[in-house]
């Protein structure tokens, strides 16, 4: 099955729960590592695959899929870390327009982000 066939559900920030909506849906196909790597990135917003930039650009040899999945668990961890986060970013040297959108990032990892007014 080429991965252009793979209809994955639409991405949502629970990314334990929507990963496990993906695993299922693959399971039932023959789609190669590389396939399935290729589907997550595709469905993957702009926003989130910059968070995994690294992990799209430079992916292992082996177990593509597998290693993609882990840095998206990793990248949406507990809120509570996300807010030990914004609580410790500074502008320094920074533009605020670049704070903003680094806050915003970090904001959009957790499971139940902050109204912006709150940012």
């Amino acid at each position: 099955m080429a991965a252009e066939h793979l209809r994955l559900p639409s991405f949502h920030h629970n990314v334990q729960d929507w990963l496990s909506h993906v695993k299922a849906y693959l399971a039932s196909t023959t789609a190669s590592d590389q396939q399935k790597f290729s589907a997550v990135v595709g469905a993957l917003p702009t926003e989130v695959a910059s968070l995994v930039q690294d992990a799209i650009t430079s992916p292992p040899s082996f177990d593509k899929f597998a290693a993609l999945k882990k840095v998206l668990i990793g990248v949406y961890r507990q809120p509570d870390h996300h807010l030990e986060e914004l609580q410790s970013i500074t502008l320094g040297d920074m533009r605020p327009s670049v704070l903003w959108q680094q806050m915003q990032l970090i904001n959009v990892c957790c499971n139940t982000p902050l109204p912006k007014a709150v940012l």
